[in-house]
């Protein structure tokens, strides 16, 4: 196994949770990497809840809505030529 590492916090069924995979996981019962489904199901929710919702919990942007923060990190990585603007 390997460790997780909390990076967001989000509010999911009335409660913030800084696991919410973990937490999207385990309410809808998925046992292994073959429960497509559910994976897919878990997915789609973290990450619309994340994006929309969620308040990154660790790093430089610490405190901002991730919404906010993920163009603000785009833009410092491409300022210090980590990444470049890509599309095809």
């Amino acid at each position: 196994g390997f460790e997780l590492i909390p990076i967001i916090d989000v509010e999911i069924d009335g409660e913030v949770r800084s696991m919410a995979a973990q937490y999207v996981c385990e309410k809808l019962g998925v046992q292994s990497i073959n429960d497509r489904v559910k994976l897919a199901e878990a997915h789609d929710t973290c990450y619309k809840l994340g994006f929309d919702k969620g308040i990154m919990s660790l790093g430089p942007f610490k405190g901002q809505p991730v919404k906010k923060a993920k163009f603000e990190f785009r833009n410092v990585m491409i300022k210090d030529k980590q990444a470049f603007t890509y599309s095809e």
